[in-house]
């Protein structure tokens, strides 16, 4: 699945949105210990990190693929003009 840039900014938007409101339920519904809370807490930063890796990795192979693609455009305008 290939994203441009807008849509992989806007899924990153969308992905620390909803880390926020789970770590924050988490927290008020949590039934353990606060050791325990912790630690899963810890296991889920861990996560959230690689998934912002992921997401950040997609959103640089997309704004690439917008700059090669306007970078495309504008040399074909320019071989145009020239013939």
């Amino acid at each position: 699945m290939s994203f441009n840039g807008r849509e992989a900014a806007k899924l990153a938007g969308w992905f620390a949105g909803g880390a926020l409101v789970g770590v924050g339920a988490g927290l008020l519904l949590a039934p353990q210990a606060g050791t325990d809370s912790r630690r899963a807490m810890v296991r889920y930063a861990k996560r959230v990190q690689i998934e912002a890796i992921r997401v950040g990795r997609a959103l640089k192979t997309g704004a690439q693929e917008v700059g090669k693609s306007l970078a495309d455009r504008r040399e074909s305008h320019k071989m145009g003009e020239a013939a």
